[in-house]
């Protein structure tokens, strides 16, 4: 097995921005909440964790917005909310690429070569499952990989914007009980390993459209589904095991911590729950995007 070349970072974060820019009801939910909502509330300070929540290493300098000139201009946030249907949490991982079956898959008829795969860590994986158990009806939980493997490939799919294309998304639920992944096209078909078992999902955009008809329906303008999303991360992040259970007290450390700094700023309750939904991305290293009913 040939691992990829380049780092899941390297692919993950123009995979994310073509997926939002060729479906336009997924957003990342900065765009969402902070553009749409436009949250008002501010809060100066030197703690660590709502910096990392915004992904910055340390406190930025800054200044007060409405002590410059041109502070009052400019368009003012819409008053009306889109209509978030869905979280979507997204887990990307760096495949390796075979051009012959590994002996567990020699005789399974339905496997192709040449083929790409990736190992689920099992601490990871089981985190990721009580994700999606806790999160039912608000969230779709799902792996991400290419079916390509070097830099060439990915920089082509880049320029191209085919990396959504040319990528694989098995959900987290599929893979239950698996160790491994191997897959030879692009979508959600492939084989789970260690006992061999072929799986053929719908690809995640249906997926994501069948989810956003079942999922619970809150009322536009009704923020009550980052409060419960922030509850039901809370609770994975408890439940955790082996080598996750200190990056989840860290996180569960750090979500009260953003609790009691928003009280004392007197801050809006989903305010809060959107810096925790954040915080629980950036910890267990998920991305986090949203989808509207469209």
């Amino acid at each position: 097995m040939i691992l990829a070349e380049f780092a899941e970072k390297t692919y993950e974060n123009p995979l994310y921005t073509q997926l939002e820019r060729k479906n336009p009801f997924v957003y990342c939910p900065s765009q969402v909440l902070e553009k749409t909502v436009g949250f008002d509330a501010g809060l100066w300070t030197s703690n660590m964790i709502l910096w990392q929540v915004l992904g910055y290493p340390y406190p930025l300098a800054g200044t007060v917005l409405g002590d410059l000139p041109w502070a009052h201009l400019g368009p003012k946030a819409p008053k009306s909310f889109p209509d978030v249907a869905l979280n979507l949490f997204v887990q990307a991982k760096r495949p390796s690429y075979s051009e012959t079956p590994p002996a567990s898959l020699a005789e399974q008829s339905a496997a192709q070569t040449p083929l790409w795969s990736f190992k689920l860590t099992q601490h990871q994986q089981k985190m990721l499952e009580a994700l999606a158990n806790e999160t039912a009806k608000l969230a779709h939980v799902s792996y991400a990989a290419p079916v390509f493997h070097t830099n060439t490939a990915l920089y082509n799919h880049m320029k191209a914007g085919t990396l959504v294309e040319t990528s694989t998304f098995p959900s987290v639920k599929a893979l239950s009980g698996h160790d491994a992944w191997y897959y030879w096209s692009p979508g959600a078909t492939g084989m789970a390993n260690p006992d061999p078992v072929s799986i053929e999902e719908a690809g995640l955009v249906q997926r994501l459209r069948n989810a956003v008809r079942a999922a619970d329906r809150f009322e536009r303008g009704d923020l009550r589904w980052l409060d419960l999303t922030a509850d039901a991360l809370f609770r994975t992040a408890v439940a955790a095991e082996g080598s996750l259970e200190a990056v989840a007290a860290h996180f569960i450390n750090d979500s009260l911590e953003i609790d009691r700094l928003a009280e004392l700023a007197e801050l809006r309750p989903s305010l809060a729950a959107y810096a925790r939904i954040g915080l629980f991305a950036a910890r267990f290293d998920l991305q986090w995007l949203v989808v509207t009913h469209g």
